[in-house]
């Protein structure tokens, strides 16, 4: 990696030439560097000095800073002009000591930190000739500073610093005109939370000129930096609460409206240690077809998560680790509807939180990382799946920390930083909460192929499935039981291709229920200026995320044809594209044009509120109904003289029980003969599932009055 030392100069003629000097004999041959001095309107030999020491070292170049005068104009000048991939703040008085330089440069070559600030005032640092004034004040305020920022650094107003260029782009912009830069670049690596070393470095008192430190002008400049960085930072971090906790709140109140729906009931199950499915072990498995309200309500009173878990995890077909994680959340909360739901909204937030941070750090306007919060914020489907008590939100969340770290690692490139290991915890934790996870990662390594060709650290993603493939065994057995799927049947290339597409849609507009006419038009507008935007100032980035997002899509296709399903139509099999979708809209957000981006983002935002609104008021998209079936068959029907008939048996017949006052007694109806008396009631479900719905008692059906409800259908 090539260092740039770039030092502001201002009537620097006497101790330019000794401090270049010093910096050739203690960095040559070491490390390959450049040094940019930034001529900041002298007026005395400095120009032409600089020209002088120009022709004698070749590495040496200088500019002259156009902006308005002042140390911290001139070192934003530098960084607008300047070349490599480290750079280092150096005085041109030569107080600063270049061994420190090399120091510096090591810890963030070879030990990975994202940028290295100096302490004179730690163990091993110091200072030589400091004006006693000036010592007792800057002690002052650094105290005053670390107290009020939180951080432990003790050195904020010095200057000297070395950044990785990642760096520099995650503090920008910068506005600081004076000595004041140093503040704000360090509060600021702080709030961005970089990976910061502080090392102890040696100060001296300038030899000759005059410093341009001038108390009674920078004061001001520190105190209005550090108020701004705190406003700022307090602002942010209310505005971000408000948002977070709003969302929190219409989260709760809208899993309190409904009962749980059929895969809800699974879970409720599992973590009960009863199995619902219609499997050799399951609460079916030793009965003739006859039960009764009491039978499942006393299943569901006792606790056989632990004892029953691997027949559990066999019959439910996932991977265990949602279940595991909110079986210690109901410890604390409950079972209820929204002490469950809420173990996903709790997910659905780390998730904005984690993607709000990555984007903010990334971002060059300032604006960037809010609209796309704004954008997750009035997803509709992600709302759905936030407030429901299944594995997809925790698994979302498991992709977008994978995502995030991935990001960090490929760019650090190097397998031996936190970044990598968290990576693979997080890579492994997706894969054993939800199978279709490994089609996210693989994604992500086509991304790092297509964008930096194919290499051996391509094997790193390995790493994650070679953890997983322990649990092939259970794999195996889970196949075994689940010899039938709800997705069971091959389709086209074509057919699954539109599918797909469609599917992109409904995770950007609408869970479940078919979005409407003007709103896949609108969203598919969208997506096209998007790309359109995107491809005239990323042309690279958007050429590769759009075949990711391809190749994601093939390899569903592929696995399908394999298994003989058309999982490809279930849009929530690929919730994680919605991460690339958002980092597509992130770069265009903040690398094409303002106005046009803001102009797509609030559009999209405008149409997802109208269906978020229509979501909580249960307008679109409702849970399936069991507890309003449970509520009209203790409020209708005559418990001495009602029996009711469920297809299929599993979580209907389960469902309803939960929710019914009364002991009804229930049979399922491949158990049901068929000269049952008029007293009976069929209740079925009704979620398109050809295979399990609608196989009995239909002559029966025909004659009696039909009640609807969301996903289920009572006849009386």
């Amino acid at each position: 990696m090539e260092l740039c030392v770039i030092i502001p100069a201002k009537d620097e003629e006497l101790t330019l030439t000794e401090t270049i000097k010093n910096l050739q004999t203690k960095l040559n041959g070491i490390i390959p560097y450049s040094i940019l001095v930034v001529n900041d309107h002298s007026d005395d030999g400095t120009l032409d000095l600089l020209a002088s020491l120009a022709s004698k070292y070749s590495n040496l170049k200088y500019v002259s800073n156009e902006w308005n005068g002042g140390v911290g104009s001139a070192i934003r000048y530098g960084l607008s002009k300047w070349q490599g991939d480290i750079v280092a703040l150096c005085m041109a008085d030569g107080s600063d000591a270049p061994e420190d330089i090399l120091q510096s440069y090591h810890k963030i070559t070879e030990e990975d930190f994202d940028c290295v600030f100096g302490s004179r005032f730690v163990k091993g640092g110091g200072v030589k000739n400091y004006p006693f004034i000036k010592l007792i004040l800057n002690r002052i305020f650094n105290i005053w500073v670390r107290i009020v920022s939180g951080n432990k650094y003790n050195d904020f107003t010095n200057i000297f610093k070395v950044y990785h260029r990642r760096s520099i782009d995650a503090i920008a912009p910068l506005d600081s005109t004076g000595f004041n830069i140093g503040l704000e670049m360090s509060l600021k690596a702080f709030k961005q939370k970089l990976k910061i070393a502080v090392i102890p470095i040696s100060w001296k008192q300038r030899k000759a000129g005059v410093s341009k430190l001038k108390l009674s002008k920078n004061v001001k400049l520190y105190m209005s930096t550090l108020n701004k960085s705190l406003k700022n930072n307090l602002l942010s971090k209310f505005a971000l609460t408000l948002v977070l906790f709003t969302y929190l709140i219409f989260g709760l109140s809208h899993s309190a409206q409904q009962g749980f729906w059929h895969d809800e009931i699974y879970t409720l199950t599992f973590l009960k240690g009863v199995s619902v499915y219609d499997f050799e072990g399951s609460v079916w498995s030793d009965k003739e077809g006859i039960y009764d309200v009491n039978y499942f309500k006393g299943l569901l009173a006792e606790d056989h998560f632990y004892s029953n878990f691997s027949t559990q995890v066999l019959h439910e077909g996932h991977p265990p680790l949602y279940f595991i994680l909110l079986k210690l959340w109901s410890y604390g909360f409950g079972t209820s509807e929204i002490a469950l739901r809420s173990f996903s909204l709790f997910c659905g937030l780390l998730v904005f939180l984690v993607l709000f941070n990555l984007f903010k750090r990334r971002s060059k306007r300032r604006f960037t990382s809010w609209v796309i919060l704004a954008m997750l914020v009035f997803n509709p489907f992600l709302y759905y799946f936030f407030t429901e008590a299944r594995m997809y939100a925790l698994a979302f969340l498991l992709a977008t920390l994978s995502f995030r770290y991935w990001l960090e690692y490929i760019e650090r490139k190097k397998i031996k930083s936190y970044a990598f290991l968290y990576f693979c915890l997080a890579s492994i934790g997706l894969l054993y909460t939800h199978y279709y996870g490994l089609f996210f990662l693989i994604s992500l390594a086509v991304f790092e192929v297509l964008k930096v060709g194919a290499k051996k650290s391509i094997f790193n993603h390995s790493v994650a499935v070679l953890c997983f493939l322990p649990w092939a065994f259970a794999i195996k057995e889970q196949l075994h039981f689940h010899n039938q799927h709800w997705t069971d049947g091959i389709i086209t290339l074509g057919e699954s291709a539109l599918g797909y597409f469609k599917g992109i849609l409904h995770l950007l507009i609408s869970p479940m229920a078919e979005p409407l006419l003007h709103e896949q038009i609108i969203t598919i507008v969208i997506v096209l200026l998007a790309v359109s935007l995107l491809l005239m100032k990323e042309r690279k980035f958007t050429i590769i995320l759009l075949s990711v997002i391809m190749i994601y899509g093939l390899q569903i296709f592929v696995f399908d044809q394999l298994v003989g399903h058309h999982s490809i139509l279930v849009p929530r099999y690929y919730i994680f594209t919605l991460i690339f979708v958002y980092w597509g809209f992130y770069k265009m957000i903040d690398y094409t044009y303002s106005i046009a981006s803001l102009i797509v983002a609030m559009t999209y935002i405008a149409i997802t509120s109208t269906i978020l609104v229509q979501l909580y008021k249960l307008e679109r998209a409702p849970k399936q109904m069991f507890r309003e079936v449970a509520g009209f068959v203790d409020s209708q029907l005559d418990l001495k003289t009602r029996v009711l008939v469920f297809e299929p048996k599993g979580p209907l017949m389960v469902g309803v029980s939960y929710y019914l006052q009364n002991n009804f007694k229930l049979m399922s109806a491949d158990k049901a003969p068929n000269n049952l008396e008029s007293s009976v009631v069929y209740i079925d479900e009704n979620l398109g599932v050809p295979y399990r719905e609608k196989k009995y008692n239909r002559k029966q059906q025909e004659k009696l009055e039909l009640i609807p409800f969301v996903g289920v259908l009572l006849y009386k």
